[in-house]
């Protein structure tokens, strides 16, 4: 009986065996148990593959699972806006079958609050989970080779993002307004777009300008380094050996040991912290997301060891 169902579903989606895809017919499935109504058109009638192009998403429904299959044929691409201001969303499970995502096609989720892509993964659309202002976390695929334009713009809430090494591009404002970030940019990143990341617009001001703190890690005469000097924000390569330079004035010594008891002090007491991000991360000898004594003490071990030639 599945055989059948499948087979009836095949040649509904798949009228003749050379169809093209523009040919197809859109098809309404709904997924069992979560209520959750996909319509779905071809992708390649070759594979049995299709893409969602619309989706109704019951307004209880906060926990969305994206199947790998429907009606037997595999989910390769998720199409523009399908789920463009599904805000009770807060997470989503992307099937492994996915090949791309579609322009806008999550943007304005404002509940949702990680995105992990899988490596099947290759191309988004532009804008694709613009103003998810809970997003704090996205790690993309290692078949990503592009993040387009405004792909994560208004995500003012993110705070970690896993960079590829197959990424290449990072088009104009990709990461607009994202001001939380520290991004560790792979040196395989040949072209960074004109306001990617590390900017926002300045109300005040009335026009665009960096965030104060800001923190981009890379490869020194990388495209990186060149984004980060003309934007004018902080650029550390994390290979330069100056993990421990809490004051950022070139060497490792004594003062930077002191410099993080004091901070430290501040945290206990609950006052207010002076570190810049560049510091925190300099500070943070052992990388463990604190910056305290523990960090202190290594870096005066690395002070004598750098003292006695060790």
């Amino acid at each position: 009986m599945k055989r059948l169902a499948a087979a009836v579903l095949a040649a509904a989606l798949f009228p003749a065996a050379n169809a093209r895809a523009e040919d197809s017919f859109p098809i309404v499935l709904t997924e069992p148990g979560t209520g959750v109504s996909y319509t779905c058109s071809v992708t390649d009638p070759d594979t049995m593959s299709i893409t969602i192009i619309n989706a109704q998403v019951p307004e209880e429904l906060t926990d969305l699972v994206i199947p790998d299959t429907l009606g037997g044929c595999k989910v390769t691409a998720i199409g523009e806006r399908v789920f463009l201001g599904c805000e009770k969303l807060t997470s989503v499970t992307l099937p492994s079958t996915l090949l791309s995502i579609g322009e806008m096609a999550f943007s304005g989720c404002y509940g949702l609050t990680g995105a992990d892509l899988p490596d099947s993964v290759y191309e988004l659309g532009a804008s694709c989970f613009a103003g998810c202002g809970a997003l704090t976390s996205v790690s993309l695929g290692n078949s990503i080779e592009v993040i387009p334009e405004r792909c994560f713009a208004a995500c003012s809430a993110l705070t970690d993002v896993q960079l590829p090494d197959s990424l290449t591009t990072i088009e104009k404002e990709a990461f607009f307004g994202c001001g939380d970030i520290t991004l560790a940019i792979p040196y395989s990143v040949a072209d960074i777009g004109e306001n990617a990341l590390g900017v926002r617009y300045d109300l005040r001001k009335d026009q665009i300008a960096p965030f104060e703190d800001f923190l981009i890690l890379g490869s020194d005469n990388s495209e990186a380094a060149r984004y980060a000097k003309v934007i004018e924000v902080d650029f550390i390569d994390p290979t330069d050996h100056l993990s421990g330079d809490a004051d950022c004035d070139g060497y490792v010594d004594s003062t930077d040991a002191s410099a993080v008891l004091v901070e430290y002090a501040r945290a206990l007491t609950g006052d207010a912290l002076t570190f810049s991000r560049a510091q925190f991360y300099r500070a943070d000898i052992n990388s463990d997301g604190l910056v305290d004594s523990t960090d202190a003490s290594d870096i005066l071990r690395k002070y004598a060891d750098i003292l006695t030639g060790n």
